[in-house]
């Protein structure tokens, strides 16, 4: 098994160990191109896991040229009496957090876990980011409500990455062409908004497109992509003088077939890049 991801592996992400990390984040920095480190691991259980978790972000806080970290809630188990000391730990160290959504089974325990760190780490500045998925039918409604309610708040905008385990619960839109518009509809009230910070994760070209044509002089937004996409593109968004972010999956390879299987089904066309 292993033998047959390893290419796929290879390319989409920043190798097994945090050295590795370092690695291509320096590539990536004399690309004009910053990073986002995003430890593979997901739904662990047991302390023994959590507690490795814990330790392995906890690295992360210490990778000089790297701003944003990528938290996801199932490492933990969701239990917010791990999460909070750590993303204090990681603020503390002038680390942003960007938490991951995940799917729908957990989302409510998600929102509650990110809302308080929100409260609690968005004082004087936005060191927390929330995820709005935009294939989901409530999320332009909570993007706009979070707006309201917080006075500095990091939006990550993304489609959304559990259609097949979350397509039968009805929390989703069934045609992609709503997931578009509700995508494009958050894009405009992100630009709209200054005093938030967003972050625009998407491989679409022409969400790229917009947001290339809508930005003057809008610092408050920002790009990000999957490493190993838009290899073309990328070049483009740099030269348009947008900070450009790229999500740097690394750990143990075992850990990464969740991960790798998702990006093929959301992304197939990346395969190209794959058996050229």
């Amino acid at each position: 098994m292993k033998g047959l991801y390893r290419p796929l592996y290879n390319l989409l992400t920043a190798g097994e160990t945090v050295t590795s990390l370092e690695h291509t984040i320096h590539n990536l920095r004399r690309k004009n191109v910053y990073a986002i480190a995003d430890y593979i691991k997901e739904y662990s259980k047991t302390n023994e896991e959590i507690r490795a978790n814990d330790k392995e972000y906890k690295k992360l806080a210490h990778i000089q040229d790297l701003n944003y970290i990528a938290l996801k809630p199932s490492s933990f188990n969701f239990n917010s009496e791990y999460i909070y000391p750590l993303v204090y730990y990681l603020v503390r160290h002038k680390k942003k957090i960007l938490i991951d959504a995940e799917n729908a089974e957990h989302q409510e325990k998600i929102q509650t876990i990110t809302n308080e760190c929100i409260q609690r780490f968005n004082t004087h500045t936005i060191s927390i980011y929330k995820t709005y998925q935009m294939y989901r039918r409530d999320s332009f409604a909570t993007l706009q409500q979070d707006m309201r309610i917080f006075s500095r708040l990091g939006v990550k905008l993304v489609r959304g990455a559990y259609w097949n385990q979350d397509k039968l619960t009805g929390a989703l839109f069934l045609k992609k062409s709503d997931t578009d518009t509700a995508f494009r509809d958050a894009m405009i009230l992100a630009l709209a908004n200054s005093q938030h910070h967003t972050m625009v994760c998407t491989h679409n070209t022409k969400d790229i497109h917009f947001l290339i044509d809508s930005r003057v002089a809008k610092q408050h937004i920002v790009h990000a992509s999957l490493y190993g996409f838009l290899p073309e593109l990328t070049n483009t968004i740099v030269r348009a003088n947008i900070e450009t972010y790229k999500y740097l999956p690394y750990g143990k390879m075992e850990d990464a077939f969740p991960y790798l299987f998702r990006r093929v089904l959301e992304n197939p066309y990346i395969l190209r890049y794959y058996f050229i």
